[in-house]
């Protein structure tokens, strides 16, 4: 007899501290290298794009202006994509897909402590060789969805993945600068930076 799981149970039983809100989107970093490290692409050819999403509100007070509110995150990476086996693995919480690299299988639940939903938009190629997309959407209440697949007109992998609604109460604890954002995500990868086998370009723009 299968056990089921309880979503919204287990993200009450997840934590993370008020600090860390941006460990969601580090991770998501993280992830965007391992696939580029499965499609084997970890040269000048690979690349990975943070994206700071602020509200469209400015704010000009006398001492200067103050970056705007951050609303969410995306992250764009040229790896291996939500192929059959990415996507079981997405699917499955606790996955052991990727235990070799230390990975647990948690990491979506700490998006859904930071985020209010997820959506992912990713070109792959199937066991054909073909390429194909799927737009996948994750939030806590419907959990996985799979909202669109299809052959894809674009011959080259790719895959978004969009954090929105940032939490308040990890929007405010969080840094706020891209200068200050860079500095924090280097640290949180920076084994990948020192060891041999290569790191993608990272990009971080606001």
């Amino acid at each position: 007899m299968s056990l089921q799981t309880n979503l919204l149970g287990r993200l009450r039983n997840t934590d993370l501290p008020k600090s860390h809100g941006l460990l969601p989107v580090f991770e998501t970093v993280v992830n965007s290298i391992h696939a580029l490290e499965e499609r084997g692409n970890l040269t000048t050819t690979s690349q990975i794009i943070l994206k700071i999403q602020r509200s469209e509100q400015l704010q000009f007070p006398e001492a200067g202006k103050i970056p705007t509110e951050i609303k969410g995150f995306s992250v764009e990476d040229n790896g291996i994509g939500f192929n059959d086996a990415n996507m079981q693995s997405f699917q499955t919480l606790d996955s052991d897909h990727k235990i070799d690299k230390g990975c647990r299988g948690v990491g979506r639940l700490l998006w859904l402590k930071a985020f209010t939903h997820i959506e992912i938009n990713s070109v792959f190629k199937d066991t054909q060789n073909n390429f194909k997309s799927r737009i996948i959407g994750f939030d806590a209440k419907n959990g996985v969805r799979l909202l669109q697949e299809s052959d894809s007109d674009h011959n080259e992998l790719k895959t978004f993945v969009e954090l929105q609604g940032f939490d308040k109460k990890y929007r405010e604890a969080a840094p706020k600068t891209i200068d200050s954002i860079a500095r924090a995500l280097l640290e949180h990868c920076l084994w990948y930076f020192v060891r041999r086998e290569g790191v993608p370009t990272i990009k971080v723009q606001d």
